[in-house]
């Protein structure tokens, strides 16, 4: 396959008329709403887009689960949405009575929330019928979502609300990964290759989106501006790569502090990866940080990232040599986030299960693409490694600026980098 021939643009950044190499749910269209309304027409649609692009709710339920799980699970499970006593698993989360029943009646029809001050309300046990637009937009952002429905189980007493959620499980290895799956399967269905399939399905329904970074192109590109730019688009980022993960087939198995654990680990490694893979018609000589900016060689300087871009973009140029599909960058992706922690976690021997599935996708799916090509997985998998070298440049130049406060961070994004900071420290104690 020969690399697409694209001309050079004139202009240092452009806005750029890019189409996505691989097709990429567009953003939500309630992203583009007025600031102070939530609506919602059909509730199929809000199943499938993630409707925030800032969520500092993450923060609270990251420190609640990381509280749980060092307690070893012995303490009442609260309501992500409102910090009340919960009252079971429902809709994919725990949650009281009160926000499932709100919940349950918001996507039994359309609704028209309104907010009536700037959609930041806070919603606790004592406040949150005081603002329903809120109320919803904080359901969707901790992951309450319709098709878990089937999913809920709820506790009897107090004793079971120590517990997670059971699932079932099978005797055949791997199956437990498929929530939902007819537990009628043939042989043929429990195969290495259906098995792959189902990987593959579960992936490409939770494709991550090409956000828009609206980058404002006529001011000077200075690198406090791009920085700007980078930030925000990070953090929007950052709150699909939470919910996707919890399409990874397994992952929501895990137990809730690993979860939270791997996606502090790999969140950069990811975004560097996606850029990476949007790139790969530009041959290396820009990078396509959103669809809107096409960030030239020339600038990569002025941003203070040089090292770390030519990285990016020499496995960009690598990716297009392998002829990448589709296919493969979904479980590219599924990799790091399996790979992200080398040590042994509460949930490891299900997190090898799933490294090994996933690995075996990629061996399934590189022998239908190229299948006289031995060295084609070794290869991809050697990649992952520059990008991982990659990630660990670009946290530390972000906590460099960050110190700077030249550049705004939101909470999550702060949480993000502390956490990465704090693993490092750790890192180095247990090596000295």
């Amino acid at each position: 396959m020969e690399r697409p021939k694209v001309e050079e643009a004139p202009c240092m950044i452009s806005v750029g008329n890019y189409m996505p190499v691989q097709s990429m749910m567009p953003p939500t269209p309630a992203i583009n709403q007025s600031p102070t309304s939530t609506t919602m027409e059909h509730s199929d649609h809000m199943d499938r887009y993630h409707p925030a692009l800032m969520s500092p709710h993450f923060l609270s339920d990251t420190r609640r689960i990381k509280a749980e799980s060092s307690h070893g699970g012995n303490v009442n499970k609260l309501c992500q949405v409102c910090s009340d006593n919960a009252s079971g698993f429902h809709y994919g989360v725990w949650s009281c009575e009160g926000c499932k029943a709100f919940f349950k009646r918001s996507i039994q029809g359309p609704v028209d929330y309104v907010c009536p001050a700037t959609n930041t309300c806070t919603i606790d046990k004592h406040r949150r019928k005081s603002c329903q637009a809120c109320r919803l937009r904080k359901c969707y952002e901790v992951g309450m979502n319709k098709g878990s429905q089937r999913k809920e189980r709820k506790s009897s007493g107090a004793s079971s609300q120590n517990k997670a959620p059971k699932r079932p499980r099978s005797s055949e290895s791997g199956d437990t990964m498929f929530n939902g799956a007819d537990s009628s399967a043939t042989p043929a269905k429990n195969s290495r290759k259906s098995r792959t399939t189902l990987i593959i399905e579960a992936l490409s329904k939770a494709e991550l989106p090409n956000l828009e970074s609206y980058h404002n192109h006529t001011l000077p590109p200075t690198r406090t501006h791009l920085l700007t730019s980078f930030v925000k688009l990070a953090e929007k980022e950052l709150v699909f790569l939470i919910n996707w993960a919890k399409n990874v087939p397994g992952y929501t198995e895990l137990s809730l502090g690993d979860q939270v654990h791997l996606i502090e680990c790999c969140w950069m490694e990811l975004l560097l990866l996606n850029c990476a893979f949007r790139s790969m018609e530009h041959g290396g000589r820009r990078l396509v940080i959103a669809p809107d900016l096409i960030l030239e060689r020339p600038y990569w300087a002025t941003l203070g990232m040089s090292d770390v871009l030519e990285q990016v973009a020499a496995v960009s140029d690598q990716l297009v040599q392998f002829h990448l599909h589709n296919e493969e960058l979904l479980l590219l992706q599924a990799t790091v986030l399996a790979n992200a922690e080398v040590r042994k976690l509460a949930s490891f021997s299900k997190l090898q299960e799933i490294r090994q599935n996933i690995l075996d996708g990629i061996v399934d799916i590189a022998q239908k693409y190229h299948p006289d090509d031995l060295r084609h997985v070794p290869s991809l998998l050697l990649l992952l490694t520059h990008i991982r070298q990659a990630a660990e440049r670009a946290m530390t130049y972000f906590q460099s600026v960050k110190k700077e406060g030249s550049v705004t961070f939101c909470d999550l994004l702060t949480e993000m980098l502390e956490a990465q900071s704090e693993e490092k420290k750790e890192n180095e104690t247990d090596n000295s």
